[in-house]
C-alpha cells in the first residue's frame, strides 16, 4: 500500500499524530506535531496518558524527514503511559533531519513517567540518519550522513561539521543544531570499483602453495620426457628435410 502525505500540516493536542497500520513507501514530511497526548483521569493512579506524534505499526520502508515532533512531560500527572514522539514497529524504515524537542524521560515505577522519542527502541531495523549526501552547514560544505535533532543531548561537535561527535541511543550521526541549519545539496557520489578479470585465477582445482610458487617472469620446467620427445622431434623433421632434398637430385 502507498500513501502519500502532504507537508507543511500543523497537527496540535491530538491523541495521534499520524497512524500507520501496514502502509509501506510513505513519506511523513515537514509536519508540527505538538501536544500530540490525551490524558484520563484516574483514581488508582491520579491521572493516565497516552499519545504519539508518529505512530507506525507493521508499516515497513517509510520515510520519516523534516518534522517538529515535541514530546510533551507528564503536566502534574502522578502517572502516565505510551507516550512516544514516534512509536516505531516495522523495519527498513528512515529517519532523518527531525527536530524532536522536549525531555525524554524512561519509565519508572517510584515516580510513575514515561516518555520516549522513539519506543520501542529499533536499533538495526531502522536507519536514523540520511543516506551519505553532500549538505551545507554554518556556510560550510561537508560530505557525511545526517541523522536527527534531540533536543534534550547537549554533546560537543568537536569538527564543526555540524554532527556531534558521540551517537544518541539509535541515531549515530545526531545533529547538533535543529535541522533547518542543514542544507542537502545532492546526494554523495559513489565511487566506482574496477576489477581488473586478468589478475583473477578462476582454477579451483589448485592449491593455495602452488599459487604463490608460480611467478608469471620463472620458465616454465619440463620433465626429462618431455626433453626427449621435443628431441626426437626435431630429428624427425631434419630426416625429413633431407629425403625431400635427396628425391630432387
Amino acid at each position: 500500500m502507498l500513501i502519500s502525505f502532504f507537508p507543511y500540516s500543523s497537527l496540535f493536542s491530538n491523541i495521534y499524530g499520524v497512524y500507520l497500520v501496514s502502509v509501506r513507501n510513505s513519506k511523513i514530511y515537514n509536519n508540527w506535531f505538538v501536544g500530540s497526548i490525551k490524558c484520563y483521569p484516574s483514581a488508582a493512579f491520579g491521572g493516565y496518558c497516552k499519545g504519539a506524534a508518529i505512530y507506525l505499526t507493521r508499516s515497513n520502508e517509510n520515510e520519516i524527514v523534516g518534522n517538529l515532533i515535541y514530546l510533551p512531560m507528564s503536566g502534574g500527572m502522578e502517572y502516565a503511559s505510551e507516550v512516544y514522539g514516534i512509536y516505531l514497529s516495522g523495519v527498513n524504515n528512515s529517519i532523518y533531519l527531525n527536530d524532536f524537542y522536549g525531555e525524554e524521560v524512561s519509565y519508572q515505577i517510584d515516580m510513575g513517567i514515561g516518555f520516549y522519542y522513539v519506543f520501542p527502541r529499533s536499533k538495526g531495523k531502522n536507519t536514523f540518519h540520511s543516506p551519505k549526501v553532500v549538505y551545507e552547514f554554518a556556510n560550510e560544505t561537508f560530505e557525511g550522513f545526517l541523522g536527527n535533532y534531540w533536543d534534550s543531548y547537549k554533546e560537543v561537535d568537536t569538527e564543526g561539521d555540524g554532527i556531534i561527535d558521540t551517537p544518541f541511543i539509535v541515531d549515530h550521526y545526531p545533529l547538533a543544531l535543529p535541522s533547518e541549519n542543514y542544507k542537502i545539496i545532492r546526494p554523495a557520489e559513489k565511487i566506482k570499483t574496477i576489477t581488473n578479470s586478468s589478475t583473477l585465477i578462476s582454477n579451483t582445482s589448485a592449491t593455495p602453495s602452488s599459487i604463490l610458487s608460480t611467478s608469471s617472469t620463472s620458465s616454465p620446467t619440463f620433465s626429462q620426457e618431455e626433453e626427449n620427445l621435443k628431441y626426437m622431434g626435431t630429428l624427425l623433421v631434419l630426416a625429413t628435410i633431407l629425403i625431400i632434398l635427396w628425391r630432387r637430385k
